[in-house]
């Protein structure tokens, strides 16, 4: 089961609720989640921690923000060379896994392909933990995407937005 909480209007859990998506309470969107994706600014990542504390023991969390200054605010660590990722762990007390955030949501869409289909679009995904990477490599897959993985499936070299990553695989 796929939970969604957001503060859009009601429409929009209405029409989640037709895609298969249960709405929920902030307060409950960590209860039984192997899986929890956060897409909110990036400057309000620290307001979720304290949400956290049903989150099963083994779930994963991804990252898909980009710190954009101008929207986020001043966030003095990572302007001084802090990974993004590693900050988003400090300020929700786990480690995260970076994916999906040189992506629109859209995209996922829009560019599913099939495995194997030439073009396919590809994410990259960064994590100090290699079996949760491995883990949302593979719900990449599932959605229709290829996956870019850094040697070691680390954190650092992510590609934020304005920053694009290109890579030209040949099969």
């Amino acid at each position: 089961m796929v939970k969604v909480a957001t503060h859009q209007a009601r429409r929009v859990f209405r029409n989640l609720q037709t895609d298969g998506c249960k709405p929920v309470a902030i307060e409950q969107i960590a209860a039984h989640a192997d899986i929890l994706i956060i897409a909110i600014p990036f400057g309000r990542v620290n307001q979720l921690r304290q949400y956290l504390g049903f989150l099963p023991f083994g779930a994963i969390i991804v990252d898909t923000g980009n710190y954009i200054p101008k929207r986020d605010s001043t966030i003095r660590p990572i302007d001084e060379g802090m990974p993004e990722s590693e900050w988003v762990s400090q300020q929700l007390g786990f480690s995260v896994v970076k994916a999906f955030n040189n992506v629109i949501a859209q995209s996922l869409v829009i560019n599913a392909k099939p495995p194997g289909f030439p073009s396919r679009v590809a994410l990259p995904v960064f994590s100090d933990s290699v079996s949760s990477c491995f883990m949302i490599m593979e719900l990449i897959g599932e959605l229709g995407l290829t996956v870019i993985m850094q040697e070691h499936c680390q954190i650092r070299g992510v590609s934020n937005q304005g920053n694009p990553l290109t890579v030209l695989i040949r099969h």
